[in-house]
């Protein structure tokens, strides 16, 4: 059961199999399911649902049975963005930056759900360069709030959340500034 992200989507991810069905094309095939597998891997990355996990890791063991020659191109491992598969670990900085991202009443519900999957994907990740990532994203979402909205207590939590980043993963944080030296300006 996956919950697509629109009918598009759907639309997409059912004709490849479909289309897959019909070819006899080995290498086709392979293709049109391998594209199923980036595509479900996108839906998991956004919802953080369990059960697409589940599909996802599943789908994974089928490509890796199905296609041995191709696990080595593609890395089917399966993420862990949800807490059903790991312990989310919050940095103090990050739960009280959470914590009055929760609290704040110019962002609609979605948005901090959205935003609370950010942390929530960064704190269930070891890797450095993932986590940055997710606090850059939720970074760029205060920021792009605070512009539409002028509200200061957005650009305050943003201001924090880039302060958070820059203390603690100033390597990334630098880098980052030297491909768009305007990405952190609020």
């Amino acid at each position: 059961d996956v919950v697509f992200p629109s009918d598009f989507q759907r639309d997409i991810f059912l004709k490849n199999f479909q289309d897959a069905g019909k070819t006899s094309d080995y290498q086709a095939r392979y293709k049109l399911l391998q594209d199923n597998y980036s595509r479900l891997l996108g839906f998991y990355t956004v919802d953080h649902n369990p059960k697409t996990r589940e599909i996802l890791g599943q789908y994974a063991q089928y490509m890796i049975s199905n296609y041995p020659e191709h696990a080595q191109d593609i890395t089917y491992i399966v993420p862990c963005y949800d807490t059903g598969c790991g312990t989310a670990k919050y940095p103090d900085e990050i739960k009280s930056i959470k914590a009055e991202i929760d609290g704040t009443e110019t962002l609609e519900k979605g948005q901090k759900e959205s935003i609370g999957k950010y942390f929530e994907a960064a704190a269930l990740s070891a890797s450095k360069d993932t986590q940055f990532s997710y606090y850059e994203q939720a970074f760029q979402s205060l920021k792009s709030n605070y512009e539409k909205d002028k509200d200061d207590n957005l650009k305050a939590l943003a201001v924090k959340l880039r302060d958070y980043m820059k203390a603690n993963y100033g390597d990334l944080y630098s880098a980052y500034l030297k491909n768009k030296s305007d990405l952190f300006d609020i």
